[in-house]
This record gives C-alpha cells, structure tokens and sequence, in this order.
C-alpha cells in the first residue's frame, strides 16, 4: 500500500508568523532605541548640566532648593518616546488566502506573499522609526527652547510662595510683638495699682 504525501500550508499559520516577526521587530527596535535614548539619563544629563551651569559657588546659593525646583521642573516635562504602529500586516495574507493552502502553485502565491508583507513590515517600521525619530528630535528641540522659560516660571513661583511665607512670619512677629507690648502695659498697670 502506497502512501500519498499531502501537502499543504495553513493560513493560520502564515499570519501568526508574520504577526510574530511584526511585533518582535517592533519590540527590537523600541529596545535598541532605548537603549540608545534613556529618558532616565536624558533627565539626569539636563540636571547636572543646569546646576554646573549656575554659580553655585556664590554664598545665598543653596543648591538643594534649587535641586528640588530643578527636578520638579524636570519631572513635568513630557519627555518623547518612541512610538511604532505597524497597523494590520494579517490582512495582508488574510485578504488573498484562507483555511489550508494545498498545490505548489498556491503554496508559491502565499510564499510570496509572506515574502511582500514581510518587505512592506520592514519598509513600514524603517518609515514609522524615521517619523519617530524625527518626533523625538522636534520635541527634544521644543523642550530645549522652553526649559529656560519654564525653570524660571517655577523659580519665581518659589520666590513668589517663600515671599508669602515671610510676610505672614512678619505679620506673626507684629503680632506677637503687639501682645507683648499689651502684656508688658498690662502688668505695669497691675504693678502700679497694687503696690506691696
């Protein structure tokens, strides 16, 4: 008894690996861009070139208070990241071909059609990297340009609120100072009116 070979090709099958490959290339990058472009490091870079950047060697300079200012500042920031959509590659196989592809002739068609939907992937991600890039530089010039703007916003917000707070301290002492001007008539007149 002879047996027949059947070959064949699941759709299914075709689209996963493509989803696969489109989401794993997708993942590579985002890390190899991370890589290359931490947010962490970029916030720590522009914090110590800000404070060198000062005078910290004057004496009313305390660079812990302005530190917190600077990493409030810093942490508002909406710093870029790196989006990639690939959008639907399935549909590329799932629009020609379905359930099980037998022939060599078929087999071929979807073949290449994997071997076209892996080309426009590529082709989409190297294009959606570019746009992020791009992106990335854009807002990356947008915050440099605004930084200044936004750090000096916050240092008179500061001095604005420290400000307030030794007016009311001030205020406190005319207070306190008064009672005790009260006090100190009060007991002179009860010093005089019962003399011992």
């Amino acid at each position: 008894m002879h047996q027949r070979r059947y070959e064949y090709i699941a759709t299914a099958d075709a689209i996963e690996k493509l989803v696969q490959f489109g989401q794993q290339t997708t993942a590579s990058l985002r890390r190899q861009f991370n890589h290359l472009v931490s947010l962490s490091t970029l916030r720590a870079d522009l914090k110590r070139s800000l404070i060198q950047e000062l005078n910290t060697g004057s004496e009313g300079f305390n660079p812990a208070d302005f530190r917190n200012t600077l990493e409030g500042t810093l942490n508002r920031l909406a710093l870029p990241e790196l989006h990639l959509e690939l959008g639907d590659i399935a549909s590329a196989i799932s629009a020609h071909f379905s359930g099980e592809i037998c022939g060599a002739a078929k087999m071929e068609a979807l073949r290449a059609a994997q071997q076209r939907t892996v080309k426009q992937v590529l082709e989409q991600l190297l294009s959606a990297f570019q746009s992020g890039v791009d992106a990335l530089c854009t807002q990356l010039e947008i915050i440099r340009n605004s930084l200044g703007n936004e750090l000096a916003s916050d240092l008179q917000k500061e001095q604005s609120q420290l400000q307030r707070a030794f007016n009311d301290q001030a205020q406190e002492l005319e207070v306190y100072a008064e009672i005790l001007q009260v006090s100190r008539i009060a007991l002179q007149e009860a010093t005089q009116s019962n003399p011992e």
